[in-house]
């Protein structure tokens, strides 16, 4: 390659690049692209994960408003004697979403069923209606497809819940905190030296603040271990856990039994006793809203004391800053 300069005498003389040299320019700009890359995919995911905070935080201040408008927190409502509806259902007058409030209030849900409560047919547009405020940006969906079901664009088809009557189902990445105790008795972590009770369904002893079962309207009342040091919602990754349907009850909660981020070794989505733990595709933890409105990150390495004893609401256990 040759370059050719002109002097201010007009004479002109020849500059020229080896390959050697032109390899060598190559070889730097590769290496600092290369350098560079990291630091800007890490800058992504900080990005990703803010926005994943702020979403959560709008959920907690939308409960925290629920509870100031209706002196009571919401409740999520049993499928088996209830509507079926999900807390998020109650609170999205709150985030913005008052018409498909509306729609679901205008409809006579009665008992859940085959084609009662958020499973009637006058409800399935709903169903099937993805929210943004309950989509992790680092869950984009579709890294998951078994026995015919895949997620995209907040929506999962095949549902393996509602596999027998609604095709389509929009799901959440967050969850309440239903507590600390395993969700069934058939869990492999039933055994909880620290927090016992085998199964909080049949105890009837959960000691979380948001998830199925109805809970009590006013448990934000009882709680006495601090808002600021008590879980409220956490994340989940929908595609690890079919039982993950926004509108619905069975699908709004989870548990700190499991260790955070557990996954099966298959992983197994509908095995139900042991995936309804929280979760995220974030690297090294997840999220969590706290009952005072503010999120943190929460490291997967959290020992596993601390970890049950903050989705708690009145144990008493002392957990300090650190």
């Amino acid at each position: 390659m040759f370059l050719y300069f002109k002097t201010n005498s007009g004479r002109k003389f020849r500059g020229a690049f080896t390959l050697v040299e032109l390899l060598v320019v190559i070889a730097i700009i590769g290496i600092l692209v290369a350098l560079l890359l990291p630091a800007v995919q890490q800058a992504r995911a900080a990005a990703r994960r803010m926005q994943c905070s702020n979403k959560e935080r709008q959920l907690a201040l939308a409960v925290l408003n629920f509870e100031s408008a209706n002196s009571r927190g919401p409740s999520s409502d049993s499928y088996l004697d209830s509507t079926g509806g999900s807390w998020i259902l109650q609170v999205l007058p709150f985030l913005e979403e008052a018409a498909i409030a509306d729609q679901v209030s205008a409809v006579e849900l009665g008992r859940f069923g085959a084609q009662q409560g958020v499973n009637q047919p006058a409800l399935r547009e709903i169903a099937a209606t993805p929210l943004s405020i309950l989509a992790c940006p680092d869950d984009p969906g579709g890294s998951l497809s078994r026995n015919g079901i895949s997620l995209a664009d907040g929506i999962i088809s095949r549902h393996w819940q509602w596999r027998r009557s609604v095709t389509d189902v929009a799901v959440t990445n967050y969850k309440g905190c239903i507590g600390s105790f395993p969700i069934s008795n058939s869990s492999q972590f039933d055994s909880d030296p620290i927090f016992g009770e085998a199964d909080w369904r049949f105890s009837n002893k959960s000691n979380g603040v948001l998830g199925f079962k109805g809970r009590d309207s006013k448990i934000f009342k009882t709680i006495r271990d601090g808002r600021s040091k008590t879980y409220m919602i956490g994340e989940d990754v929908p595609l690890h856990n079919y039982h993950s349907i926004w509108i619905f009850a069975n699908g709004d909660y989870c548990s700190t039994n499991p260790p955070l981020n557990f996954l099966p070794p298959e992983p197994m989505p509908n095995r139900w006793q042991d995936v309804m733990g929280f979760r995220s595709l974030h690297t090294s933890g997840a999220n969590f809203a706290f009952c005072d409105g503010s999120v943190h990150f929460v490291s997967d390495g959290i020992d596993s004391y601390v970890y049950r004893a903050m989705s708690s609401r009145n144990g008493g256990e002392i957990v300090t800053d650190n």
